[in-house]
């Protein structure tokens, strides 16, 4: 039911902020003045940043030269995710994908909207098999692409290549054009398209980051490339009949990555000359209406750019699709929201007007589109106030007698305030449903956690033990329960809704339902609470209270990870100042936990620091090594209590040495890389092979082994992969907290066998308000390990390089696989320690009641934690914060799917049973 929920919740999030804009059935819109350019040519940079491009003067004289004598220049602003299928989506067919969309395909998903390509005469590509074929599909007639092969997309190679092969591959091109009259007969048409994709900045970024000598070299070499395809193009049409277009699909931050909202990631180059293009304008602030009504940017130019004498232009990126049709005259795309950049355009004002009046056509099509559509399924219909389809109909009709008496510049204004009314239409019926949806989610996520709340209370505490008679009156609640889902099905059904609207609807009905008839519990608890003592209500209001402001402080903590630090020192604190906690483990605890709290203060984007990877594997190694082989294992495990599993000894001992052995590999790949010399074979084999031996290891636990020994052996068999993913100080993160989880399990033992000495065994067989504290500490340790080394709530935080001793060609499946098994192994061995503290607090004399409480509580505390960021969500603002708002709930909802998932797991692996002993500290 749990895991359902969050599915449920995730699901539901997409349908309420992020439903995918196509809509079909639109006519194509062409401005009817002649276009400027016969063809155009778009060069695509990937991964360029902005700053790194223009900050280098003199480094690209061609580009540079592009701004100050040749063309009109700017910046594209992205939008999450800075990904390269919806940054090329954006740029090639106007408008934004849905963030789901995303994940319905790796490389090859088909696009099916309309595109530039799809809509010009012919249209030829170069460059990577990742995104050339998404928009040739179903359109192989007039498409045409060119493509290396996907495994030269190798990030141990020299990644210029890439941009180097897409160069030659045109140039032999046009030679193979002046032999071939069928293909010199199409280069002789108007209407054309060429696409150049050059990947290897973005390669280089990844594998180099994106301040290298490396990445400023690439980007040198793409320089010389565009100059000597311009100088292609200008010999072989030498018409002046050619429009370029250059710019990147997104950027790249300082760590190698991308996909969130951060200004270096968004921020990308526009430049563009050629037919139809004016040329460079000094930067006198403008009055015109289309410079006033644009989106506010700062567009005051870093003084290295020395650039903030030439006039800058910024634009959205979808705003270069309607650019480029309007160059070489073919149809808008039919999906666009981009807005006709007149700014960057050369042409008299009346050619400015009719195209502009063609985008305002083009786009207040799609809201007549989603009017009909809506009209089609709703009861009651609501038309946006401030765009009625008849009032706009007759300003259409009104700008075009306008056109014919030469009322330019009046009608480029009536233009952009249809085009930006018919915009904000389009987002108010892109959001139709909003409400409607909130509020069914939102009564569904409060009625599942008081559901829980509810179950916990009736089944783990002292209310169980009470005799309460169940309410007479149930199954009238529950045919009322099913009468109001029947009723919502029906309403629903005839609004021709989606088949989710109907779950939507059956999870808070069956919540509501359930709390309704166990409604007696909560007032047994209050009643129960209200008899109590003073000074245990006090304690017990100060318990809740305290996990209240933890709770929330995490939740600050993912917008802020330093937060974690302070949170780590008031868990040493609490360690110190516990008095039924022995000074033996208060040292080792204070220490441990204040060197885990260092690491939220380290920068999250350290780069390749391979020293404090095999370094910290080889501390890890002589850590077990000491916990298993040496005397300091008798202060936790009594001679007599060691296991006699001869093969178990064996298989700790190989765990040892590939430890080792992984450390060297960390070593050996960072060398061979290096010197450009690509991951040895041998390397990526063991790599492979130690893997699923670590993994496979522990599922096959011997019976009755002590349960500190099979937290050294789970500790070590996770280091061997985690050492292997890791490119920084992560494994000193993974040493700290292994020290600290160790220590935690110690005391907790600890603290238990104080309450055997204070309590009878009926008492100890529920929850008390203490037991809070194990499910916090889980919670807190393993969000820890999320912002301990990186930051998860953002879409970039884990870099490629991690899986470099696997495999150095781009394969985003595996790639995503590895990341997400690397974000998860830590939280597996903590989901190992929760399963052994549980059945410390499940063996005799206390029961089973308190260790499934203690996991319920876990996913009552994470799902409160859930509703925060559930309500906080955003698709409005910047789009660092529209992307972390993604982020925190996704990866909320994640943590609690992943968790009882890894919780099972780990049950699994304790399947065969463990000894319990304990043992006192003193």
């Amino acid at each position: 039911m749990g895991v359902l929920f969050q599915i449920y919740c995730t699901i539901c999030i997409f349908d309420i902020y992020f439903r995918s804009p196509v809509v079909h059935g639109m006519t194509p819109v062409i401005s009817p003045s002649a276009p400027p350019a016969k063809r155009l040519v778009l060069f695509v940079a990937d991964g360029l940043r902005a700053d790194k491009l223009l900050e280098e003067y003199g480094e690209t004289p061609f580009l540079r030269s592009v701004i100050h004598e040749k063309g009109a220049w700017g910046l594209s602003h992205t939008h999450v995710p800075t990904e390269s299928r919806p940054g090329h989506v954006a740029l090639i067919s106007g408008f934004y994908e849905d963030v789901s969309s995303v994940t319905t395909g790796w490389k090859s998903n088909p696009v099916t909207f309309d595109s530039v390509f799809n809509a010009s005469r012919f249209c030829w590509a170069w460059g990577s098999p990742d995104i050339l074929p998404m928009f040739a599909k179903n359109h192989e007639d007039h498409v045409f692409i060119d493509t290396y092969d996907a495994e030269d997309e190798d990030f141990g190679s020299d990644a210029t290549a890439l941009d180097t092969w897409v160069f030659d591959h045109v140039t032999e091109f046009f030679k193979k054009a002046e032999k071939d009259l069928s293909l010199k007969k199409k280069l002789s048409q108007d209407k054309l398209v060429f696409f150049l994709h050059l990947l290897g900045i973005d390669t280089t970024g990844h594998s180099k980051r994106p301040y290298s000598e490396a990445y400023r070299n690439n980007i040198l070499l793409v320089d010389k490339g565009v100059e000597q395809m311009y100088a292609l193009f200008e010999s072989y049409f030498n018409d002046s009949g050619t429009a370029y277009i250059f710019t990147s699909d997104h950027g790249m931050s300082d760590k190698g990555s991308h996909g969130d909202g951060e200004r270096a990631n968004t921020e990308t180059p526009l430049l563009t000359w050629g037919a139809g293009i004016r040329g460079p304008l000094s930067a006198v602030p403008s009055r015109s209406y289309e410079d006033i009504h644009r989106k506010p940017w700062t567009i005051e130019s870093p003084q290295p750019w020395k650039v903030n004498n030439i006039r800058r232009v910024d634009v959205e990126q979808a705003d270069i699709a309607p650019l480029m049709s309007s160059l070489v005259g073919i149809a808008f795309p039919m999906n666009s929201v981009g807005v006709l950049p007149i700014q960057f355009l050369s042409g008299d004002d009346k050619w400015k007007a009719e195209n502009l009046v063609s985008n305002a056509k083009q786009i207040f099509s799609q809201v007549q589109r989603k009017t009909e559509l809506l009209k089609e399924r709703t009861f009651f219909f609501k038309e946006y106030n401030l765009l009625s389809l008849k009032h706009a109909v007759e300003e259409i009709s009104d700008m075009d007698s306008a056109l014919k008496i030469h009322q330019n510049k009046y009608v480029q204004q009536r233009a952009w305030q249809l085009i930006q009314l018919s915009l904000e239409a389009l987002y108010f019926y892109q959001t139709y449903d909003r409400t409607f949806l909130l509020t069914v989610s939102i009564t569904g996520y409060i009625g599942w956690l008081t559901y829980v709340s509810m179950l916990i209370l009736k089944n783990f505490t002292f209310i169980a033990s009470l005799e309460i008679e169940d309410p007479k009156n149930w199954k009238m609640v529950n045919l009322s329960g099913v009468g109001f889902l029947l009723l919502a099905s029906v309403y629903l059904f005839l609004q021709h809704s989606p088949i989710q609207y109907y779950i939507y609807f059956m999870f808070p009905t069956f919540f509501w339902t359930q709390i309704i008839n166990n409604r007696h519990i909560f007032g047994r608890t209050i009643q129960q609470f209200l008899q109590t003592p003073t000074d245990k209500k006090i304690e017990t209001m100060i318990s809740l209270l305290t996990c209240f402001i933890l709770l929330e402080v995490m939740v600050m903590g993912f917008y802020t990870r330093e937060i974690f630090s302070p949170c780590m020192i008031g868990v040493s604190i609490w360690g110190f100042l516990n008095r039924n906690i022995s000074f033996g483990l208060k040292v080792p605890w204070v220490i441990s936990t204040l060197i885990l709290a260092v690491f939220p203060l380290l920068p999250a984007a350290a780069g390749n620091i391979t020293p404090l990877v095999y370094g910290g594997g080889l501390l890890i190694t002589l850590f077990g090594g000491l916990l298993l082989y040496s005397p300091l294992k008798y202060l936790f495990i009594s001679p007599s209590n060691q296991n006699t599993h001869t093969w178990f000894h064996v298989r700790q001992k190989i765990q040892l040495v590939l430890l080792v052995v992984s450390s060297w590999i960390v070593y050996s790949t960072e060398s061979s890389l290096s010197r450009h010399q690509g991951l040895p074979p041998l390397n990526a084999l063991l790599s492979w092979c130690i893997l699923f031996y670590s993994l496979g290891n522990i599922i096959f636990l011997p019976k009755d082994i002590h349960y500190l020994e099979i937290v050294v052996f789970v500790m070590l068999s996770l280091a061997c992969p985690f050492v292997l993913l890791s490119i920084s100080y992560e494994v000193l993160f993974y040493f700290s907290l292994s020290c600290v989880v160790f220590t935690w399990i110690l005391i907790e033992q600890q603290l238990l066998m104080s309450q055997l000495n204070k309590n009878n065994s009926k008492t100890l067989q529920y929850l008390h308000i203490e037991d809070l504290r194990i499910p916090l500490f889980i919670i807190l340790f393993s969000f820890h390990t999320f912002f301990g080394t990186g930051n998860v709530a953002s879409l970039n935080s884990f870099e490629i390089a991690s899986t470099y001793r696997f495999f150095t060609v781009f394969q985003p499946f595996w790639i995503m696989a590895l990341l997400i098994l690397k974000i998860l192994l830590p939280i597996f061995f903590i989901s190992i320690i929760f399963n052994i503290i549980n059945r410390l607090l499940s063996a005799p004399p206390q029961g089973q009641a308190r260790s499934i409480g203690s996991f319920f509580i876990t996913v009552l505390i994470t799902n409160l934690m859930g509703i925060n960021f559930f309500l906080l969500i955003k698709d409005t603002g910047s789009w660092l914060e529209i992307g972390m708002s993604i982020g925190h709930f996704i990866g909320t909802n994640a943590f609690i799917v992943f968790y009882f998932v890894v919780f099972g797991i780990a049950q699994f692996v304790l399947r065969n049973g463990m000894s319990l002993e304990k043992k006192h500290f003193d």
